[in-house]
């Protein structure tokens, strides 16, 4: 069987965003705030998706469908929409909220904004039930197919059993997947912290600097797995 890649050259510069909006799926957990809720700190989250949360106004991005109204939604679409703070815009750059919200990927006769496919690309939303009815005039079929490879990227990396495992502020650190750890993770006000590096993070970003800048981060909520 021959394959046509023409639709991927074709689609290039929509599938480049794409790549760019899977790379910062979870950019809300490189924060202080992010490493002091699961690792003995006393701030939380406001909600178990706020981390996702990266416009002021997430209502203003994701646009339910009036069926929506009737139908049951999934635990992460009500987090998100309903989020207060502290939720992920707390602590990135307006430049980069603006930037998030205002570039859209147009791809298979669906458009999306790529704070709306970070905010809606979850497990939770990707297998709902109900998900194609959800939004408004589209399926959501490219959150979804984020929300699928966010779900199957831990299969390599399983959480701990509760109350096991995990480290504890002020020592957490970075490891290899091999286990070692070469590198603490920073947080506090100096301007290696991550909430420092998060608020720098050029815009619009590359491939690259976002690589680079998430090398000193953690690799999951809770552990230093990389």
């Amino acid at each position: 069987m021959t394959i046509d890649l023409k639709v991927l050259a074709d689609n290039r510069d929509a599938l480049i965003l794409a790549e760019v909006a899977a790379l910062l799926h979870d950019v809300g957990k490189f924060c202080n705030l992010h490493i002091e809720a699961h690792t003995g700190g006393q701030r939380s989250w406001s909600n178990d998706h706020a981390y996702k949360v990266v416009t002021d106004a997430p209502q203003s991005v994701i646009h339910l469908s009036k069926a929506a109204a009737s139908l049951k939604k999934p635990n992460a679409l009500n987090n998100v929409l309903n989020a207060q703070s502290p939720k992920a815009a707390d602590f990135i750059s307006d430049v980069l909220k603006d930037w998030l919200q205002n570039n859209t990927i147009n791809l298979l006769n669906e458009s999306y904004s790529l704070a709306e496919l970070i905010m809606l690309g979850t497990p939770g939303f990707a297998t709902n039930e109900n998900r194609s009815q959800l939004l408004n005039r589209k399926s959501g079929w490219l959150a979804a197919v984020l929300g699928v490879c966010h779900n199957e990227a831990h299969v390599d990396k399983e959480d701990p059993p509760p109350g096991q495992g995990n480290q504890k502020l002020p020592n957490v650190f970075i490891s290899t997947a091999f286990g070692y750890e070469e590198q603490k993770v920073v947080i506090g006000t100096s301007p290696e912290s991550l909430d420092n590096r998060l608020q720098k993070l050029p815009v619009p970003p590359t491939r690259d600097q976002i690589l680079g800048e998430f090398s000193y981060g953690l690799g999951r909520h809770s552990s230093a797995s990389q």
